[in-house]
């Protein structure tokens, strides 16, 4: 069976290879808890393909798919893992998740054409004087005052 949405191949290989490359040379990465909740997001998304493709089902309620307990406990051990993986290669940065940081998060929201999770991750950076982004979404490219480090070929155009 193959999966739904699989990484290409230039996102496994090219990122893997410059990370280790940065990682070697020194430099720190960094994550916000908001990842979290993004990264969740994703596995359960990828799971309830899997689950649907399986099942061979044309559509299923995500709130249904989350009661049952082994589909459950398999999305529950994903989060869990890639979120000690993302902790154990890069530093959490504090969020103050406060009005002000709302307000100016709208404000990045109006810059570009990034949905809110992005959003927030600009405006983290942002209130930590960051100025360099790892990513394959090609949206961080509609705001400015970044550098965007991609392997996306969309992105580079």
């Amino acid at each position: 069976m193959s999966i739904p949405n699989a990484p290409e191949e230039y996102q496994i290989n090219e990122y893997s290879q410059f990370l280790e490359k940065i990682i070697s040379d020194g430099a720190e990465l960094c994550h916000s808890v908001l990842t979290l909740s993004e990264l969740a997001n994703i596995v359960e998304k990828k799971e309830l393909e899997i689950y649907k493709k399986s099942e061979n089902l044309e559509s299923f309620d995500k709130k249904t798919f989350r009661k049952i307990k082994d589909s459950r406990n398999t999305v529950v051990e994903e989060i869990k893992m890639a979120w000690m993986t993302i902790n154990s290669m890069s530093t959490c940065l504090p969020v103050n998740l406060d009005l002000d940081f709302a307000e100016s998060t709208i404000s990045v929201i109006e810059e570009g054409v990034l949905d809110s999770y992005d959003s927030f991750f600009v405006q983290v950076m942002k209130n930590c004087k960051i100025d360099c982004l790892i990513t394959d979404d090609d949206d961080f490219c509609s705001i400015n005052n970044q550098i965007v480090i991609t392997a996306n070929k969309k992105a580079i155009k």
